[in-house]
C-alpha cells in the first residue's frame, strides 16, 4: 500500500440489514441508535449491519455501547459486536453482561442462524456498567482477533469465520434489553510499517524492532496510521516502552511523528532516555533523511523516560497560529512548544530511531 496516501476506507455506520429487532430507532440528532428486543425466545439476537466493505483484510471495528434496560434493570443485559459477517445468519460475535463479573464477556459465532457460544470469562477490570458508554472494538487479522473493552484487552480468540470486513451491533430478545450504540467505525486497515528489521503485533502492544542499519543514514523504522489526514487542530496520544538499547533498557531514541505528507516527510519528536540534558528531540524528515536545522532539545521536566516501565506522549497540533504550534508532554507535563515545518495534517505515527540496536513497544495509539 501506497503509505503516501490517507486511507478513507474508514466506513460509519451507515445502516443495510436488520434482523428480528422490535425496534431499531435512529436519534433526532443521529448521534445514536437504539434497539430494542422485547421478545420472548433467548436464542433470537436482534441485530443490525453496516453496509459492506469492499475489501476484506486486516481491520478493527469499533463502537460505544450503551445498556439502556434490562430484565434486572440498567445493569443487566446483553449487548456486542458481530465481525467477520458473512450476511446476517452468519459472523463471530462478543456481547457483555453487565450483571456478571465472573462473565464479563461471552464469543461465539453464528451460522446458518444457528448461535455456538464459545467462551466466558471475567474482564480484567470489571464488567461495564449500565446507563454509562463504554467502548468495544475488536481487531481482526487472518483467523484471530483481539476483543478490547474501553482500551483494554479482553481476549484474544480463533475466528470461525474467514476475515470479512463487514460488522455490526446486536442485543438478545428474551431479557427486556434496549440498548444504544454509536460511533459505530470499521477500519479495514490501522498501519504500516517501513523501515524496520520487524513489526509484531501481539495482544495489547505492538514490538518495533529497529536493530538494524546506521543512524542517520536509515532513518526511522516506523509505523504510520491510516486514519486521520484532517487539516484542523488535533492530538495524537501513545503510551511507548523501551526494551532495549544499545547500551542497555535505558538507551534509546523513541517517539512519535505528525503533519506526515507520506512516509518520507513529517515533523517528529524522540525522547532519549540515556540524556537527562538532551531528553527530547525536534526535528523533520524531508525525502526521508533525518533535519534538525531550527530543532530543539533539551531537559524534560521530570527528567527522561525509564526504560522497561510505559510512558506517555502527546502531541497537540494546532492552528492558532499561522505557522502552527505543536505541544509535547510527556507523561502529562508539557515538555516543550515550537512551530511545525511542515502544514497541519493529522496524519502520524510512531517511531525508533535506527542503528541503536533499539526494540521498542507502544500501545494505545489515538489521532483525534
Amino acid at each position: 500500500m501506497n503509505d503516501g496516501i490517507c486511507s478513507n476506507d474508514r466506513d460509519k455506520f451507515s445502516l443495510s440489514t436488520v434482523a428480528h429487532c422490535t425496534r431499531v430507532m435512529k436519534s433526532s440528532s443521529s448521534s445514536h441508535y437504539k434497539l430494542d428486543a422485547m421478545g420472548s425466545d433467548k436464542r433470537s439476537m436482534c441485530r443490525v449491519l453496516a453496509q459492506p466493505t469492499l475489501k476484506s483484510q486486516a481491520y478493527t471495528v469499533s463502537a460505544e455501547l450503551l445498556n439502556q434496560a434490562g430484565w434486572q434493570g440498567i445493569n443487566s443485559g446483553h449487548l456486542g459486536l458481530l465481525f467477520n459477517a458473512r450476511d446476517e445468519n452468519n459472523f463471530d460475535f462478543v456481547y457483555f453482561r453487565p450483571h456478571s463479573a465472573g462473565g464479563c464477556y461471552q464469543t461465539g459465532f453464528m451460522k446458518s442462524g444457528n448461535l455456538n457460544f464459545i467462551e466466558s470469562k471475567a474482564c480484567p477490570k470489571g464488567p461495564p456498567k449500565g446507563g454509562v458508554w463504554f467502548q468495544v472494538s475488536v481487531k481482526a487479522h487472518d483467523q484471530d482477533a483481539q476483543i478490547y473493552f474501553n482500551g483494554d484487552l479482553v481476549t484474544t480468540i480463533k475466528t470461525h469465520h474467514t476475515l470479512q470486513a463487514r460488522a455490526g451491533v446486536f442485543t438478545f430478545h428474551g431479557y427486556q434489553n434496549v440498548v444504544l450504540f454509536r460511533n459505530f467505525q470499521i477500519d479495514p486497515q490501522l498501519y504500516v510499517s517501513k523501515r524496520c528489521a520487524r513489526t509484531v503485533e501481539f495482544p495489547g502492544y505492538v514490538k518495533l524492532d529497529a536493530d538494524h542499519g546506521s543512524w542517520p543514514k536509515d532513518g526511522f523504522c516506523q509505523v504510520s496510521y491510516l486514519n486521520g489526514c484532517g487539516t484542523g487542530n488535533y492530538q495524537i496520544s501513545v503510551d511507548m516502552y523501551n526494551f532495549i538499547g544499545r547500551d542497555g533498557v535505558n538507551f534509546g531514541h523513541l517517539g512519535v511523528f505528525f503533519n506526515a505528507e507520506d512516509g518520507e516527510n513529517y515533523d517528529f519528536v524522540y525522547f532519549r532516555l540515556h540524556s537527562v540534558r538532551s531528553c527530547f528531540q525536534t526535528g523533520y524528515v524531508y525525502k526521508a533523511e533525518p533535519k534538525f536545522d531550527g530543532a530543539k532539545s533539551s531537559t524534560c521536566p521530570a527528567g527522561p523516560p525509564k526504560g522497561a516501565e510505559w510512558f506517555s506522549v502527546k502531541v497537540t497540533v494546532s492552528t492558532a497560529l499561522p505557522a502552527g504550534k505543536v505541544n509535547v508532554y510527556l507523561n502529562d507535563n508539557l515538555v516543550t512548544s515550537w512551530n511545525p515545518r511542515y502544514v497541519v495534517k493529522s496524519h502520524g505515527g510512531v517511531l525508533v530511531a535506527n542503528g541503536y540496536k533499539n526494540v521498542a513497544y507502544f500501545r494505545n495509539f489515538r489521532i483525534f
